[in-house]
Formats: C-alpha cells, structure tokens, sequence
C-alpha cells in the first residue's frame, strides 16, 4: 500500500478518506434496506442519485446546465428503474413476457 501515503497532501488523503468512508456507509446502509425487504429497483434509484447529490455538494450555486443534467439524470433513471409492475423497470416485463 505505498500508494496510500503518496497523496499530494495530508488534506486530500483526509478528504478522501472521508469520501471513502461516507461510500462505504452507503453501501452498508444499501445491504440492510435490502435485506430489511427494500425493493431492488427503489435501492438502485436511490442509489444512482450518487451523481446529483456530488453535484448539488459542490460550492457555489450550479450552473443552468448543471440543473439540466441532474433533471435528465433523475428521470432517466426513474424511468429505468421505478416504472412497471410493482418498481421493475422495462427490462423486468420483457423477462415476465418471455421477450428478450
């Protein structure tokens, strides 16, 4: 592990090591949803969020075409994942209907 103390410095080692720890706390808090009976396509919407919530997180105010992507991002991935019977998405029915 000698690439772990070759930062740049001992403030983006920390900085990382808090953005590491904070994705391991979410994937410990996906497990359990899941294993408390959490459906899998609500846990993927949630979790695909990743990228809206980085960018809402950084300093300053988004730009127009920040907010643009992060409203694609969120229904896009609403539309693969919480559409259908009960949360599956497309590819959900087209393997109930036999289709490929």
């Amino acid at each position: 592990l000698p690439w772990l103390f070759a930062s740049s410095s001992k403030r983006a080692a920390l900085e990382g090591a808090k953005v590491g720890g904070l994705y391991a706390v979410g994937y410990v808090m996906q497990a359990a949803a899941l294993a408390r009976g959490f459906p899998a396509a609500n846990a993927a919407f949630v979790c695909s969020l990743q990228c809206v919530v980085v960018a809402l997180m950084a300093p300053g105010r988004p730009a127009a075409r920040t907010m643009v992507g992060i409203a694609l991002a969120i229904g896009g991935v609403a539309c693969l994942e919480l559409l259908g019977n009960g949360g599956g998405g497309g590819a959900d029915r087209c393997r109930r209907s036999g289709r490929r």
